[in-house]
């Protein structure tokens, strides 16, 4: 999911005014975040019974392992939807801010969590420095950008119009 959006929602914005670039950041911001929910619950329920198939039931203490990444891989998802609104309006650096952020919060984290805890401190610090690059990103969006938050819940018609997209020839 990650790389597809960064591929098609950095080329649909590329080009286009704030306005119009901001519009469609909005849209796929929306249904990044309905795919991302989508697929964690899917995670979070199938992953265990998933781990034990597969590797067998050595394995099950793993899924609190999995269910952490998870997370941490629907917040990169949408903060590269993010990141891609600030690539498109010229402004990199923001991303860059963020990502630095991100990587030392990241950082911090593991070198507290790793010794006491083991693979779950590492899970947990790359969540956490997902989320706050998450959330530099957002803060940008208001406070460099000075354009409001994407509203989290799908318009009406925008699922037909995301088929309908899908759907081209």
């Amino acid at each position: 999911v990650k790389t597809t959006v960064a591929s098609a929602g950095m080329a649909a914005m590329a080009g286009r005014g704030a306005a119009e670039a901001k519009a469609l950041h909005d849209r796929v911001f929306r249904f990044v975040l309905v795919a991302v929910l989508g697929i964690a619950a899917g995670g979070f329920a199938l992953g265990g019974p998933a781990i034990v198939l597969v590797y067998g039931a050595e394995f099950g203490p793993a899924n609190t392992l999995f269910r952490v990444l998870v997370v941490e891989a629907a917040l990169s998802c949408l903060g590269q939807v993010v990141a891609q609104l600030f690539f498109s309006l010229g402004r990199p650096g923001q991303a860059s801010v963020a990502q630095a952020a991100g990587f030392a919060a990241s950082l911090a984290a593991m070198l507290a969590l790793v010794p006491a805890v083991g693979a779950l401190g590492a899970a947990v610090g790359l969540a956490l420095g997902a989320l706050v690059r998450l959330c530099v990103l957002l803060a940008g969006v208001r406070l460099v950008l000075r354009m409001n938050l994407p509203h989290p819940i799908l318009a009406r018609g925008e699922i037909a119009l995301f088929w309908r997209g899908l759907n081209r020839p």
